[in-house]
C-alpha cells in the first residue's frame, strides 16, 4: 500500500483551500487578483501543486476580480477532494489493521 498518493491529495486540497480561503479574504481588496493553484498528477501515483497562478481575468476599476460564486464551488470542491483522500487512508488503515491481527491470530 502506498500512503504517499492520498497523503499527496490532503495536501494539494488543503493547498487549494488555503488559496481559496485568501481569495475569499481579498474578495474587496481594489486591484487583488484571484489566485489558483494548479496540481500535476505524479508518474508514480498522486498529485503534487507545482505552482500558484494569477487570474488575470479583468475587473471593474478599483474591484477585485474575485469571483465568490467560484469561490464557493471551490471550496466545496477542496472539502469532497480532502474527505476522498482521507477516506482512502482510513480503509487503508483499517486494512493494515486486519493484516497485523490476521498474523496474531496465526501466532
Amino acid at each position: 500500500m502506498n500512503l504517499s498518493i492520498p497523503v499527496s491529495g490532503l495536501i494539494a486540497a488543503n493547498r487549494r483551500q488555503s488559496v481559496t480561503a485568501n481569495n475569499v479574504a481579498n474578495l474587496n481588496t481594489p486591484g487583488f487578483q484571484a489566485q489558483r493553484v494548479e496540481s500535476i498528477a505524479q508518474e508514480q501515483g498522486g498529485v503534487n501543486f507545482n505552482t500558484i497562478t494569477t487570474d488575470t481575468t479583468p475587473a471593474s476599476p478599483g474591484a477585485s476580480n474575485v469571483d465568490l460564486t467560484n469561490e464557493l464551488i471551490q471550496s466545496r470542491l477542496n472539502v469532497h477532494a480532502f474527505q476522498a483522500n482521507a477516506n482512502v487512508l482510513r480503509a487503508q488503515d483499517q486494512l493494515l489493521k486486519q493484516g497485523v491481527d490476521l498474523l496474531r491470530d496465526q501466532d
